[in-house]
Parts: structure tokens; sequence; C-alpha cells
């Protein structure tokens, strides 16, 4: 059958999609400041350069920045210790973990799986997966899932993760525990009633992943993600990989009294299909050109994932991965809208697409723009306290103004 938009749109039912699409929106995407198509503010020695330099001098930030122009390296700038034990300094090949941003990968996994015909956004999660009880199973969707509005909370949160985390030692025993926390989980509000940033859902759109799909949820994303969109830098490591590879930037938080501490073992044995794989900032790039050029999903289910399907409130709407919020606050005139695993912003009458992430030492952040624009920005910090936020919202401002 071929894929028309109004078959993609049926796989939804009702869910909200802009008119047109995100990716249909052209546009320039870029500030009148500059000459030719690079804004003079992107520009080595631009107003962006001089932020990062001035963060980093006030160690405000440690990590890697890429504005990336079709492929091409706009700004590329690393300040900072990757492993302050042994004096490595990040530089624009260190890895860093990601926080939320790998929800995207699993929202892609989704869509993978609805091009192929094996499930429905609207589909319940009861048929999808089973051993949850009927109230979540017969009541909460896919498409609730995705969007943060099924109820389903933060498994983060629970004494039974903060006792039974630290014994597991398998990506096995990762995906199993936590997915039976979540199903003696009852659920925070009736579904689709509200909108509250849940770990718990996407974890369990993993589970799903694994449950449609027949393959465990990591080798999935490895293969059919990772791999397609030609990211050789990026995987789930295992917190022992972390520890025994001190070229991965190391996570360092703020304590009580004013001192970084090296914070590893404040995170899990590995990521989950909610937060915790290690990437680039080069690796990021190929992903958002990867998903744009229809490599890893159709362009009509592509469109899908990033089209609008409800207002996000930032006030309300905290995203979490067990540390820091990472989302800000939009910027005058700007609207925002939940996505499938990322936010899409309207602004500067252009769609731009964002996924941040944050947790103790991590604070990440990606953006793309869905046109024929060509942008895209990452900002991968080693540092927590929303180190990433005022470098990406710079950034957002130069290419929209």
């Amino acid at each position: 059958m071929t894929t028309t938009r109004r078959s993609v749109l049926g796989l939804i039912g009702a869910a909200p999609v802009a008119a047109g699409g995100v990716m249909a929106v052209a546009g320039n995407a870029h500030a009148g400041s500059g000459t030719g198509s690079v804004p003079r503010d992107l520009r080595p020695g631009g107003a962006l350069d001089r932020l990062i330099a001035e963060l980093a001098e006030r160690d405000e930030f440690s990590g890697s920045v890429l504005v990336d122009h079709r492929g091409r390296t706009v700004l590329a700038r690393s300040h900072g210790m990757a492993n302050r034990e042994e004096s490595i300094p990040n530089g624009p090949d260190t890895a860093f973990i990601l926080g939320s941003i790998n929800k995207i990968f699993t929202s892609v996994a989704i869509a993978q799986l609805a091009e192929q015909g094996a499930l429905g956004y609207g589909d319940t999660l009861g048929a999808r997966i089973g051993g949850f009880p009927p109230e979540i199973a017969e009541r909460v969707t896919l498409h609730q899932m995705l969007t943060h509005t099924s109820g389903m909370g933060d498994f983060h949160r629970t004494a039974a993760y903060r006792e039974q985390s630290p014994a597991w030692d398998s990506a096995e025993e990762v995906m199993r525990g936590i997915t039976q926390i979540v199903r003696e989980l009852p659920l925070d509000f009736e579904p689709g009633t509200r909108a509250s940033y849940s770990n718990s859902a996407y974890h369990v759109l993993g589970a799903v992943v694994e449950e449609v799909s027949g393959v465990p949820y990591h080798d999935y994303i490895r293969d059919r993600v990772l791999d397609a969109a030609g990211m050789d830098a990026s995987a789930f490591h295992t917190r022992t990989q972390w520890h025994a590879t001190p070229e991965i930037a190391r996570p360092y938080a703020l304590q009580n009294g004013g001192e970084l501490v090296e914070v590893i073992d404040a995170h899990g044995f590995i990521g989950t299909p909610a937060g915790g794989a290690f990437s680039t900032c080069g690796d990021l790039a190929r992903f958002a050109r990867a998903l744009l050029a229809g490599d890893l999903v159709g362009r009509a289910h592509a469109d899908l994932l990033l089209s609008p399907k409800r207002p996000f409130n930032a006030g309300s709407e905290g995203e979490s991965g067990g540390g820091e919020s990472t989302t800000s606050a939009p910027e005058p005139g700007e609207m925002v809208f939940e996505a499938y695993g990322a936010l899409s912003f309207l602004t500067g009458g252009r769609w731009m697409i964002q996924r941040g992430g944050g947790s103790p030492g991590v604070s990440t952040n990606l953006q793309f723009f869905p046109s024929d624009a060509g942008w895209a920005v990452v900002v991968l910090s080693n540092y927590g306290e929303r180190a990433a936020t005022p470098i990406a919202e710079m950034a957002r401002r130069i290419l929209t103004s």
C-alpha cells in the first residue's frame, strides 16, 4: 500500500497535527545579521562563541558544542575536562551521556514499527504488552505515553527503584526490573486529562518495542537507529564500561559545599528507553540529518513524529531524568508543542525541534530545523545545573531572529 499523509494520520486517530506538517514548512531559518547563509553571530568569534567562552571561563560550562549546517561545521567548541581526575580534556569526539535525548530514539523505534503496520499510535498498552492491570492496560494508549499524558509517572522517584536497581547488572535485568516496577504503580491521573512528564511511560514504550519486534531494546536501537544513522561513536555503555573508559566524559555535580564531584554511580547500570545513551556532538547532528532525510523512517512518518500534538506548558511540565529540569520557558512570541519524543517550537515563523536531557552531572540539548534550512545545534555538557541551556537558547534566538 502506498503511504500517504491521510493513511499515516489514520494511525493516530484524533491526535492533532499541524496543517502541512513541520517538515513541509520551508524557510531560510537564519538571522538577518549575517552574510550569506551563516549568521555572523554563529561564526567563530561571534556572540555564541563568546558566550560559550565566558561560561567556560566562569566554570559554568564544561562540554562540547557543534553548530552544523547541512553537514558542514560552522562552529565547534570544547571546554573543560572530560575527566578531571586524569586531566583528559573535552574534545569534538568526546562521548557524553545524553540524559533524556534518547527518548527521541525510542519514539523513532515506535515510528518504525508503526510504519511496518506492527502497531498503531492509538493502540492500548494492553494490546501490545501483557502484565499490566486492566485500569492501565485498557485505558492508556501509545499516543498518550509518547505525549506525557498517560499518567504513568516517574519510576526514578519510587522506593522500589532505589532499593532494587543497585543489584541489576545486565540490560535484561534493567529492562525487566523497571517494567515490573511500573506495572505495580497506580496512575497519577486519568489518561488523557492532564500532562505530566513521564519517564515510566517512555521506559514501557521501550518494552513495547521489545515485545513487538522480538529484539531486545538496546540491540534494536543500536542496529536500527544508531547504526542506521551512521552514529559510530554512540552506544549504551554500562556503568562498568564507563568507569573503565577514561575518555568518556564523567558527570560532575555540585555538592552543597560548592564542590564538583564525579557522580557516575548516581546513574543506573545502563541507559533505558527513557534516557542514558552516550553520543557525541557529531553523531547527534548525523541523527538529525538521517531522520529528516527519511533514512530512519519514511518522510511521512518522520513528519508525523515531529508534528505538534498538544500545547506544552513549560511552567507545569518540567522534564527530568531523576535530576534537574531541562526545559526552558518559551521566548516571547514562541509557541511550544509536545511532539513524539521531542518538543516542536514555532518561532520566527519557522518550526524547530528540540530535545533536552538532564540528570546528575548531565545537561544536554539537541535542536534542528525540519524544513530545508539544514541547521543542527548540539550542546553536550558534563556539568549539571542546566549548563547547556543558555548556549542552546542563544543559538535558537540567532537562528530565528
